[in-house]
């Protein structure tokens, strides 16, 4: 029986593994493909569209197609999953029915089901679908906080749908993980450097990339939402995400900001016993402030599958890093990150002070686009200068996250049906929020590179 588990698990793995990667070998190529950012950057105050006891939705942009869902939810973790499901009810009931489709769609080719009548043929690969995603959670649920559980419940009940649908969802990135690109600038590579910041020195001066690039055929392509979370306990923060998924793929805290890829050519073990990785990285936004302390959340915590994750950090004025697996957690800094990057990790011409990056290819990568990016643009890697390398490395394809520490702005895109728009998120003060202008890619978060303490009074009279 265990056997017979294990080989429904790992059909399932290979067949929906084929709809995340989409990177592929950046080996061959000796230029970008793209030729630079030419976008528009938008102005746009967000609306007001829904409220629940504990949280508000918001949206952006022109709906249906074109639009953003954001959610500023507070409380338990119960409270918290059923804002969340309750806030976006009729998005996640659509969205869970259309991404299971999709799945057993993508199952039904790679199994050559479709002989088969529709009915019958789609009963066998959700039965895979499920199956697989079961064995995930079963395997996870030890290492699982109960905290994730409550919040899960919560959304379940919020959004009127099966409690095991919404665990099956967030075991998704357990099965895949996408093809995406990361950088951070810092010091001297950042037009910022001058900037002061704690203890008189470069402070905030550092800028960090997510680039997501997935499935664009996938039906979360049309229900990203933006939730910004304010637990009981720990920090607040804000995750980039989809309706009805609670994981942190990318995210950023004013303290910290998280950027993730997949790490195919990591050689040691990756295993599916332990917390989620998504699941803790969210740990990490909510309950650490700097890179120690993530370091060692991380190294006492029972990992999952092989990662390369990013992490900037305000106070430390840097970004790092990390090789992240079960039996993996090194961290790489400006001087020696090439030894993941590269095959040739001794060249010179890859490294540069005060920046690190990986692009979106399989590591090691010797595609030339973002090093010659770096290499032409140093000493004034700001934000524009890395939408511009966005454009030309054409990464992002779903989701980009421009973290910029200084500022305490989040510049955010997503794919949208007619363009990728780049949005303005709103000043977010420790535990609420006060807003400006929207949609013109700047978000000032959590914190400000000047800490601000609000009183009860402030935080209560700045809503939208």
């Amino acid at each position: 029986m265990d056997s017979c588990r294990r080989l429904v698990w790992m059909v399932c793995w290979l067949n929906l593994a084929s709809l995340s990667l989409q990177g592929g070998s950046g080996s061959e190529r000796g230029q970008c493909p793209g030729q630079g950012w030419t976008g528009q950057i938008f102005e746009e105050n967000p609306r007001l569209v829904a409220t629940d006891r504990s949280g508000e939705r918001f949206e952006i942009g022109n709906p249906p197609n074109d639009s953003l869902s954001v959610l500023h939810i507070r409380g338990s973790p119960f409270e918290l999953g059923r804002a969340h499901g309750t806030l976006l009810r009729s998005e996640i009931q659509t969205m869970y029915i259309r991404l299971f489709k999709h799945m057993e769609d993508q199952v039904i080719v790679a199994l050559h089901l479709s002989a088969l009548p529709d009915i019958l043929g789609r009963s066998i690969a959700r039965f895979i679908i499920n199956a697989a995603l079961d064995a995930t959670y079963l395997l996870t649920i030890k290492d699982t906080p109960s905290r994730f559980i409550d919040e899960m419940i919560g959304l379940a009940q919020g959004a009127q749908v099966e409690y095991n649908d919404v665990v099956r969802i967030q075991m998704i990135p357990e099965l895949l993980q996408a093809s995406c690109s990361m950088l951070g600038s810092w010091g001297p590579a950042t037009s910022a450097s001058s900037n002061p910041g704690e203890g008189g020195g470069n402070g905030c001066g550092l800028y960090q990339l997510r680039a997501l690039d997935w499935d664009l055929d996938a039906p979360i392509f049309d229900y990203q939402t933006i939730i910004y979370y304010h637990p009981a306990d720990g920090n607040s923060f804000a995750i980039f995400t989809w309706a009805g998924f609670i994981g942190c793929v990318t995210g950023y805290s004013g303290r910290l900001g998280i950027s993730e890829k997949v790490w195919l050519n990591h050689t040691g073990s990756s295993s599916r016993v332990g917390m989620p990785w998504h699941f803790l990285l969210r740990d990490v936004l909510q309950q650490t402030d700097n890179i120690d302390d993530a370091m060692r959340l991380m190294a006492t915590t029972p990992r999952t599958c092989s990662i390369l994750l990013g992490i900037g950090s305000r106070k430390d004025s840097k970004f790092v890093l990390v090789g992240f697996s079960s039996d993996t957690l090194d961290l790489y800094d400006d001087r020696n990150f090439t030894l993941i990057t590269s095959s040739t990790p001794a060249n010179e011409s890859h490294q540069f002070p005060g920046v690190i990056y990986v692009d979106k290819y399989v590591q090691p990568s010797e595609d030339k686009c973002m090093p010659s990016v770096v290499q032409s643009c140093y000493g004034k890697l700001d934000e524009f200068t890395l939408l511009d390398m966005v454009a030309k490395q054409q990464t992002g394809a779903l989701h980009t996250a421009l973290y910029d520490f200084f500022s305490n702005n989040v510049l955010f895109s997503w794919a949208a049906k007619r363009l990728v728009m780049y949005v303005t998120l709103f000043q977010l003060r420790l535990t609420w929020v006060t807003t400006t202008a929207f949609k013109r890619t700047s978000f000032e978060g959590f914190l400000g590179c000047e800490e601000k303490i609000l009183n009860d009074a402030e935080r209560n009279s700045s809503k939208f």
